[in-house]
């Protein structure tokens, strides 16, 4: 996969690279230097960005063909993706002023709402090569002020939604909390 400002291209090996397909080019025009991609299962996943915001493509190797963009965040001017090498995906997307992360455990078929991290940022701008998955957390950093020396933001979020968080029953609720005892201690 390559490019920048304008289509991105993929191309593929069956043979370690002795020969090469045919480029095969998306339908619409991104800024590859502000996104990210990762390998699941044969299926290239990219978050992208292009002047209307943050999208996912997915690139299928074996047919040789790019998915329909989706849309992921209108107002992203930086992204980036991870897995955990099997179902689940977490995006960070962001711009100037803010940094927002959310999760999809089918592969991105489907994605969690949107959770911000930051909406205090000054300039920020994505500086990782990527979030990384670590046992069941993402990482990010991103860049935040307006001029030198800048400021240096981590984010580690939850990779995996636990059960308690989507079913009827309260978080607040004995037992429920899986992070609880682990933040018990803990205060701004």
């Amino acid at each position: 996969v390559g490019g920048s400002m304008g289509y991105i291209y993929a191309v593929s090996s069956a043979n370690g690279g002795l020969t090469w397909s045919s480029p095969v080019a998306t339908s619409g025009s991104y800024n590859f230097t502000n996104s990210e991609a990762v390998l699941v299962d044969g299926t290239v996943y990219i978050v992208t960005v292009s002047s209307s915001g943050a999208y996912l493509l997915k690139y299928d190797v074996s047919a040789g063909s790019w998915s329909d963009p989706l849309l992921l965040d209108g107002t992203a001017t930086f992204a980036s993706i991870s897995t955990n090498g099997g179902s689940a995906l977490s995006a960070f997307t962001g711009n100037s002023t803010s940094v927002l992360y959310r999760v999809s455990q089918d592969l991105g078929a489907t994605w969690s709402s949107p959770s911000t991290i930051s909406s205090s940022e000054t300039n920020a701008a994505f500086i990782t090569l990527g979030p990384a998955f670590m046992n069941t957390f993402a990482f990010s950093l991103w860049t935040s002020g307006s001029s030198s020396p800048y400021s240096v933001k981590f984010a580690a979020m939850p990779a995996t939604v636990p059960t308690a968080a989507t079913s009827d029953a309260s978080w607040s609720q004995p037992g429920l909390s899986p992070y609880e005892y682990y933040f018990l201690h803990e205060s701004e």
